[in-house]
């Protein structure tokens, strides 16, 4: 027996906790509390935030009639469970969406074709350790990615309860964790890209943090990195795939999404949390960010209808 390596291995117990151990022909420490830890301490870092879960049974009207539909909204998985659909990749690669099958869908521009019905399961998530930065976003695929069946009897069974119960949404954390760990090599350069990321901008995120609001503007932001509007601008995009303003608006949006789902706040209201100079300028950020009106928007969750499964 390798003596050093039993020591390691055991190095918080007594002398005679060690000698009553049965003896092993062979072994290896593979990690511990204290070693050999970078892959699980980096792992810890990835963070699946689960946006929601829904089904929707659609038809012809689904599919996207030929045209590139824009990329929009977070990832999400497509658990089919009866008919036929196709998405169309920009490079012209087809996924046909088969009952019994999980797709992962990356937010990328894809035609839809529906012929008959289409019934599906379909759970968004975002995949994020910078707030309102895809960890996938340089990947450079980005195609539906087919995951392989799926258990549909004990999971339709599991997603029946409302609210969903913690042992299914920690199958689904888990699901999530192997799909991305199968199919996205590289994820430790991944992880170390965005950690020197926000360590860049560390100021300017916290900034966006405490005073997210129309009102925060582009050069309270280049004050906290301590550069000009024009130096910040460019080292931002060049780090974040995305302009400062960019950004702030997909911030904003989010929270003012969150805001008209989960409050029964008027639409005014929100706009004056929010520091719009008025509901008109809301309505119209809104609007232009989600494709709908914030009263529109709110009315399609309460009522559960897709708006894109």
């Amino acid at each position: 027996m390798d003596k050093r390596r039993v020591s390691l291995y055991f190095i918080d117990m007594t002398a005679e906790a060690v000698n009553r151990l049965p003896r092993y022909y062979e072994l290896e420490r593979i990690f511990d509390d204290h070693v050999n830890r970078h892959g699980l301490d980096e792992a810890a870092r990835i963070r699946f935030r689960l946006v929601g879960l829904r089904r929707a049974v659609v038809g012809p009207e689904w599919g996207s009639h030929g045209r590139f539909d824009p990329a929009r909204g977070p990832h999400s998985i497509q658990f089919v469970y009866g008919g036929l659909a196709r998405l169309i990749h920009e490079e012209g690669q087809t996924t046909v969406l088969r009952p019994g099958h999980a797709y992962w869908i990356p937010p990328t521009p894809l035609v839809r074709v529906c012929r008959h019905r289409y019934k599906v399961f379909y759970l968004t998530f975002r995949c994020e350790l910078i707030e309102g930065v895809d960890m996938f976003a340089e990947w450079p695929e980005r195609r539906p990615i087919h995951l392989g069946c799926w258990d549909m009897a004990g999971l339709r069974r599991e997603w029946r309860q409302i609210p969903i119960s913690l042992n299914a949404g920690l199958r689904l954390q888990g699901m999530l964790a192997q799909w991305a760990a199968t199919y996205f090599p590289g994820l430790d350069r991944i992880i170390a890209q965005h950690r020197e990321i926000h360590a860049r901008f560390e100021r300017v995120l916290d900034l966006i943090d405490a005073r997210l609001s129309a009102s925060l503007r582009i050069g309270d932001l280049a004050k906290a990195h301590g550069t000009s509007v024009s130096t910040f601008s460019h080292a931002f995009e060049r780090s974040l795939g995305l302009s400062p303003k960019a950004y702030l608006n997909r911030r904003l949006n989010r929270e003012a999404c969150r805001l008209v789902v989960n409050t029964d706040e008027r639409i005014k209201t929100i706009a004056g949390q929010l520091r719009f100079a008025d509901e008109y300028y809301f309505c119209r950020f809104f609007t232009k960010m989600n494709g709908i009106p914030p009263a529109t928007y709110r009315r399609q969750q309460f009522h559960n209808i897709p708006a894109s499964p």
